[in-house]
């Protein structure tokens, strides 16, 4: 069974610029995905821990013929996803949605279906859970740096009172965030975690950044930069694992330099990258509520250009039906009317 995409031609017509050849294509399957709730992982091919706890999210195979998908490009034409994504819930219906409009995060291994059916390329829903609520958490880090909340990041990064280290301490439950000073990490009585969740104490700095640190005049009253720290390391493993470097050609037959994703996390993770250095600029569409790309836009812009196409044309037609006389007061009824008459 092969994902087939649509004709490239006709895509390539149907938008207004020219085609690039390092633009990341995703293709999402027309039949859409599944649930797979037991599999046998025991094979060769199945790196348990890349793939993590089931269900499994796999392909929703319509039978031995080709599945064919429709493509887009996810940097482009969603410059917001990894808000979107960000916002998704963590039951499976709303992974199995997310998947089915914008594809699946990325095969992280291989499984075999029950009953002896071929290798299926599969990513469990713990892989999921892993992933979101590491936007959630890296997402508020750069909320706090940027607003200067030097307060709420307190409640997460805590100096040594004689070293120089200071300490990461946050988790997450759901989509809640866990401070320091959460019964959890005082060892005090808690209520019981509801699922999932995950937290972790980590110390920022080794003995390899100390000096380069020192030099920036780090003091123990210093919280932003230790927050930009922990954000880089959150970030970091996961561009080198989902984004390389790549030589393309451009449109003028010339050599040009992208980081390209490997997969639609990569994608998600590049334009959360993107966002931080300053080269994705996103302002919210008072049409439609989504996030627009305002990089190389007037600073004035409100609305996405096709929502302001619509919401022209809806006044358009509301005017034009309030000018338009009714039925009965057309010429030729008038006309029957006073003959009636």
């Amino acid at each position: 069974m092969r994902l087939q995409k649509k004709s490239r031609e006709r895509e390539i017509r149907a938008v207004n610029h020219p085609f690039e050849l390092n633009r990341f294509r995703m293709l999402v399957p027309e039949t859409g995905y599944k649930w797979l709730e037991d599999a046998d992982t025991d094979s060769p091919f199945t790196d348990k821990e890349k793939l993590g706890e089931p269900p499994y999210l796999v392909l929703n195979d319509a039978g031995p013929e080709e599945i064919f998908g429709r493509s887009y490009f996810p940097l482009r034409d969603v410059p917001d996803l990894f808000c979107r994504f960000r916002d998704v819930g963590l039951d499976p219906e709303a992974i199995l949605a997310f998947a089915n409009q914008y594809g699946s995060i990325g095969d992280t291994s291989r499984v075999i279906g029950r009953g002896g059916s071929p290798l299926i390329s599969a990513v469990g829903i713990s892989r999921w859970h892993d992933e979101i609520q590491a936007m959630v958490i890296v997402d508020h880090l750069w909320r706090c740096i940027q607003a200067d909340d030097r307060q709420s990041l307190r409640r997460y990064l805590k100096w040594h009172p004689t070293e120089f280290e200071v300490t990461l301490t946050i988790g997450i439950q759901g989509k809640q965030i866990l401070t320091k000073d959460d019964p959890l990490f005082q060892k005090k009585p808690f209520e019981p975690l509801v699922l999932p969740a995950r937290h972790e104490t980590t110390a920022l700095i080794g003995p390899r950044r100390q000096d380069p640190l020192r030099a920036l005049r780090w003091g123990h009253a210093d919280v932003l930069g230790p927050a930009r720290l922990a954000l880089m390391d959150k970030v970091n493993p996961r561009l080198q694992e989902y984004c390389h470097p790549r030589i393309y050609l451009d449109k003028d037959r010339g050599f040009a330099g992208h980081l390209t994703p490997n997969n639609l996390l990569g994608c998600i993770w590049l334009q959360f990258y993107l966002s931080i250095i300053g080269q994705l600029k996103l302002r919210r569409c008072i049409v439609c509520g989504f996030g627009m790309d305002v990089t190389a836009s007037r600073s004035t812009k409100k609305m996405h250009d096709h929502c302001s196409k619509n919401r022209r044309m809806r006044a358009w037609r509301r005017k034009r039906s309030w000018t338009e006389p009714p039925a009965e007061f057309t010429p030729e009824v008038a006309s029957e009317t006073s003959k009636n008459k």
